[in-house]
């Protein structure tokens, strides 16, 4: 339709991104993902990070217990996408891509957050016809917003 047209016109604009990522089919389904931070590392410096997290990343670093959650992988459906084949490669996709998946990043956020120590009861809001905006409620009073601005 019209919205979708004029997605896959605004993608090719600078700043506007691509519709999404997408991923091998392999990846469709739900995946138990273990997360552990090793390392943490400053190369330009402390006072260039973002102190708060700075903080998170040093208290996972030190977290007796990997991160654990599920994630899931859906069929791609509409305009196509960023085509993630390996590390460091890309090809950008302004039609439908048969066989290719994305991220549900609304469920992958609300998992992650879920499993994060102090959290109470994330919500995600993320629409797959519009993939470049997320909006996560910590439950708590707290509201995040994450914009993907390039690719």
């Amino acid at each position: 339709g019209g919205a979708e047209a004029a997605q896959r016109a605004a993608a090719l604009l600078p700043g506007y991104g691509p519709p999404d990522a997408l991923y091998p089919a392999a990846f469709r389904g739900r995946w138990r993902v273990v997360v552990q931070v090793v390392d943490v590392r400053t190369p330009q410096g402390e006072e260039s990070a973002p102190a708060a997290q700075l903080r998170a990343a040093r208290t996972a670093a030190a977290a007796a217990a990997p991160l654990v959650f599920d994630a899931r992988f859906l069929n791609a459906e509409g305009s196509g996408g960023v085509i993630l084949q390996s590390e460091g490669s890309a090809s950008l996709a302004t039609r439908p891509v048969a066989g290719r998946v994305r991220a549900d990043r609304g469920f992958n956020t609300e998992q992650r957050a879920a499993a994060q120590v102090g959290s109470a009861r994330p919500v995600a809001q993320w629409e797959a016809g519009s993939p470049n905006v997320l909006t996560l409620t910590d439950g708590l009073g707290g509201v995040r917003e994450v914009k993907i601005i390039k690719r």
